[in-house]
């Protein structure tokens, strides 16, 4: 996941202070997306804070007319060329493409996603992570937290959003009345009830390695959390 922020440093400073992370990469251009980065490892995921350096890139707008907040969900898979196929046959347009040796990254129009960005991301081999340095596992800390639990999607209409993302990941959802559900092979995605203003990523759930020590740090509108409630109940054993 990544989220937008005015200041890259001190919103990291923040995050990495509340939670016990370690920045494992930083980028001070990145030339495709006219912005910088700083990366924290928690456990084998990552959390991305990312800054414009141009006001007039997507990214640029996006923070003058937004703010700060959710940017961006990030989801690897194993087959690139399969997972793209399946986006595409559900009418979502891949406006991004990047191609390394032993990485490649999609990311799919705004418009075809309901208006919250998604990334589909292929890694050689699958832990290398390319984008986040070649040694990020010295950052990998654990005495806070121990992972990413999931991610909340905020909207009017969630269920209907929901019903879009499982057509472009070719899954399924888990239905509720006032959320829905998609359940990946590390954690969820969780679409929930929100009235007024658009689609947004709302809440990034983190899980802690004491359940008694909570904490929140907020970015803008988005929530980085470990306090209990507000995702899923747990996944139904698999039979």
């Amino acid at each position: 996941m990544a989220v937008l922020a005015a200041d890259r440093d001190e919103t990291t400073e923040r995050i990495a202070r509340a939670f016990g992370l370690e920045v494992c990469h930083r980028n001070d251009e990145i030339r495709e997306f006219a912005m910088s980065n700083s990366l924290c490892a928690v456990g084998s995921q990552f959390l991305e804070i990312a800054t414009p350096l141009d006001g007039g890139s997507p990214a640029g707008r996006r923070l003058e007319t937004r703010g700060e907040g959710g940017y961006l969900v990030i989801l690897q898979t194993n087959d690139i060329d399969e997972a793209r196929q399946l986006a595409e046959a559900a009418g979502a347009a891949v406006t991004i493409e990047l191609e390394h040796p032993g990485a490649r990254e999609l990311h799919l129009h705004p418009k075809s996603t309901a208006g919250v960005a998604l990334a589909l991301d292929w890694m050689d081999p699958p832990e290398s992570w390319k984008w986040a340095g070649p040694d990020w596992e010295r950052a990998v800390r654990a005495d806070v937290v121990l992972g990413l639990a999931g991610l909340t999607i905020s909207a009017d209409e969630p269920h209907s959003i929901a019903t879009r993302w499982a057509e472009i990941l070719g899954t399924d959802i888990e239905a509720g009345p006032d959320a829905s559900t998609i359940w990946l092979e590390e954690g969820w995605l969780r679409f929930a009830r929100r009235v007024g203003g658009p689609p947004a990523l709302s809440r990034l759930h983190l899980t802690p390695a004491d359940p008694s020590i909570t904490d929140s740090v907020w970015v803008g509108a988005c929530e980085i959390t470990t306090l209990p409630g507000g995702g899923p109940s747990p996944r139904p054993a698999q039979t």
